[in-house]
């Protein structure tokens, strides 16, 4: 896997992946079970057996809940544990939408967008906007440039909202059409395809409990990471590495244990480890929202 874009070593440094091949490179040696839909599952002590939505059913000694910031096995804990749960996190949903789509980048774009020719850029807007753009790839390396706006929501039933490719276009172009934004901005816009939009994407943020009870379950024989354990706000871009680190952790606990295993005792030494480095991100991630929110409404 190569970068496509990298910034010099320093306070400022920076490497772009794309996503695609990062997936596919994470994917390597696992044997993965795709359309599978978690019901419920059963902690016996010994083992953990999960149930899925087609019948089938999975017996091992560890269910990690790296499903995504709406995980379902964060939603059936107190289900399964009821009063014996430990310190579980709660994933909330901020009021904020990303609402984006991408265009084919020709070389005039390096002139209209100087900028993003050393990375993302985030152009403040007015009334609580802003755009995010940046110089991509797509799996096939053909050149695209990525585009989001941040807009708080009022109506979550507004047409736009629902994954309707041309309202969100035309949405977004009644929002940067009203506004004072630059003319490369506005044509980036208007240029993209309706085929090219993204659903809509709505911000999580994390609320974590005061209390330090790991590990979350008594017998450590379920644990979350990533998103299902620390969704953050976008604004500092930490959410991904927070993923991996939390994949390195538990993976090199694991890696090192001896027979018999203490099963709680290694998943209340990663769920620590884990939290207290998490719940810094979100907090620096929450204050990053703020400050950007301060700014675009005094523009």
């Amino acid at each position: 896997m190569e970068p496509f874009f990298s910034v010099p070593q320093g306070q400022d440094a920076a490497v772009q992946f794309l996503r695609s091949e990062m997936r596919c490179l994470l994917s390597e040696g696992i044997d993965i079970k795709w359309n599978k839909r978690l019901i419920k599952f059963e902690d016996n002590g010994d083992q953990v057996v999960a149930f899925f939505e087609d019948g089938a059913h999975v017996t091992g000694d560890l269910l990690v809940g790296c499903d995504g910031g709406r995980s379902i096995v964060r939603e059936l804990l107190p289900h399964a544990y009821g009063n014996r749960l430990g310190s579980i996190p709660k994933v909330v949903d901020s009021n904020r939408a990303i609402l984006g789509g991408q265009i084919d980048r020709t070389p005039g774009w390096d002139t209209l967008l100087p900028l993003n020719k050393t990375g993302l850029v985030r152009f403040l807007g007015p009334h609580a906007h802003y755009m995010g753009v940046c110089f991509s790839e797509r799996a096939d390396r053909s050149p695209t440039i990525f585009w989001a706006f941040s807009e708080e929501i009022e109506d979550r039933n507004a047409s736009w909202y629902q994954f309707d490719q041309e309202q969100i276009l035309a949405h977004c172009k009644r929002l940067i059409e009203d506004e004072p934004w630059h003319e490369s901005l506005k044509k980036l816009v208007y240029d993209t395809p309706a085929e090219a939009i993204f659903a809509p994407w709505l911000v999580r943020s994390t609320q974590f409990p005061d209390s330090n009870q790991f590990p979350m379950v008594p017998t450590g024989r379920i644990t979350l990471l990533g998103d299902a354990a620390h969704a953050m706000p976008t604004e500092k871009g930490l959410g991904g590495n927070h993923v991996i680190e939390d994949a390195r952790l538990l993976s090199a606990l694991l890696a090192a244990v001896q027979d018999p295993i203490d099963w709680p005792g290694i998943i209340e030494k990663y769920e620590r480890e884990m939290f207290a480095r998490a719940s810094a991100a979100v907090q620096e991630s929450e204050n990053a929202a703020e400050y950007f929110r301060g700014l675009r409404s005094r523009s």
